[in-house]
């Protein structure tokens, strides 16, 4: 009986488990990263409705593009970089100049914190 009791709360938890990560599947959408991301930028460079809807979109058509072209056997870098040049060029159609200078001192700063974290990576590997 102690047995079946522990099968069966073994059971509920893995397909707790299973279900729980079919939802995370479903967040990976195109449009619910796109929102999150848009809804970050609201905030921190103070976007307009307009400016919003339109980087939404730009970042739909991004995400599904890069994604299309993932999934193709053959992966061409070349096309990535041009999807991703293209979408920088339409976002500096949408943005204010505040907003793109504040966007690359922001990248810069997530750049540069990239690469500390790989020095430090590198320094700890060698240890």
């Amino acid at each position: 009986m102690k047995n079946s009791k522990k099968i069966l709360a073994f059971i509920i938890l893995f397909a707790s488990t299973i279900s729980f990560g079919q939802d995370k599947k479903d967040e990976k959408s195109p449009e619910l990263i796109a929102r999150k991301q848009v809804d970050k930028m609201e905030s921190k460079y103070n976007l307009t409705k307009e400016q919003k809807e339109s980087i939404y979109l730009l970042r739909v058509q991004e995400i599904e593009a890069i994604r299309e072209q993932k999934a193709n056997p053959v992966l061409d870098d070349e096309k990535l970089k041009e999807i991703i040049k293209h979408h920088r060029q339409e976002l500096k159609k949408i943005l204010t100049e505040e907003q793109l200078h504040q966007l690359k001192e922001d990248h810069q700063k997530r750049k540069e914190e990239h690469h500390k974290k790989e020095l430090e990576n590198q320094e700890y590997h060698k240890e």
